[in-house]
């Protein structure tokens, strides 16, 4: 990804929003996969993702560094989306409107 910003900014691109990842370890394929019962969010694919919006920040604070005049923003959604699980009535849900999602086993 460092190399495709280089190349968008050397085509006069200045403004960049870099995604992190979502907490990918509460997505409802790997409860069904890793057979999370309880609904609670799988910690080391968390974990993994944590690592990755890590890098990716540092990336970021990399990249407005050396590219002279860009505005690079790194975007944290998996923060947000873990606040919304672990506090729904501030976002006007219950938690069985959170947790109960309906799993298609195959």
């Amino acid at each position: 990804m460092f190399m495709i910003v280089q190349h968008l900014y050397k085509a006069n691109a200045r403004k960049f929003v870099l995604v992190g990842l979502d907490p990918l370890g509460c997505a409802p394929h790997f409860l069904s996969e890793r057979n999370s019962n309880e609904g609670e969010c799988i910690k080391e694919i968390n974990n993994m993702v944590i690592e990755y919006n890590f890098a990716l920040r540092y990336m970021v604070d990399q990249l407005n560094y050396k590219l002279s005049g860009a505005n690079i923003i790194f975007c944290n959604i998996y923060d947000a989306t873990m606040d919304i699980i672990h506090n729904p009535g501030s976002y006007g849900k219950n938690t069985k409107q959170i947790h109960n999602i309906p799993i298609k086993t195959l």
